[in-house]
C-alpha cells in the first residue's frame, strides 16, 4: 500500500522525516521566542523586551506613542 504523505514512492520516507525535524526545531525556536518576551504598560511608558539569548528591548513613552496593535 502506498503512503500518500510520501508520493508512493518509499525511497522519499527518509526526505519526509527530514523535513518533519525541521519544521519541529523551527516549531521550538519560535515557542522559545514566544515564552521569552515580555510586554509591559505603565502610566509613563511602553516597554517590550524579545529574545532569550540575544535579548532585544524597545522602551517608547507613551507620549510619542501614536498608536499600539495588539494581535
Amino acid at each position: 500500500m502506498d503512503n500518500i504523505c510520501f508520493s508512493g514512492q518509499k525511497d522519499a520516507a527518509p526526505v519526509g522525516v527530514i523535513f518533519i525535524i525541521i519544521a519541529m526545531i523551527a516549531g521550538l525556536f519560535s515557542l522559545i521566542k514566544y515564552k521569552t518576551s515580555e510586554f509591559g504598560v505603565t502610566n509613563k511608558r511602553v516597554i517590550v523586551k524579545v529574545g532569550f539569548i540575544s535579548r532585544n528591548s524597545l522602551e517608547v513613552l507613551l507620549n510619542k506613542a501614536e498608536g499600539v496593535q495588539v494581535d
